[in-house]
């Protein structure tokens, strides 16, 4: 499967938010993206 990169701009009290939740769950950011988009 080809791979490409996907970038997008969010404040960094929204970034350091989900890094704190998905964390808690295990995954790290761009996991935790990858999942939400394959579903």
């Amino acid at each position: 499967m080809a791979m490409t990169v996907l970038q997008t701009r969010v404040d960094s009290e929204t970034k350091l938010a989900a890094e704190n939740l998905f964390s808690s769950l295990g995954l790290d950011i761009t996991t935790a993206i990858r999942l939400f988009l394959r579903c």
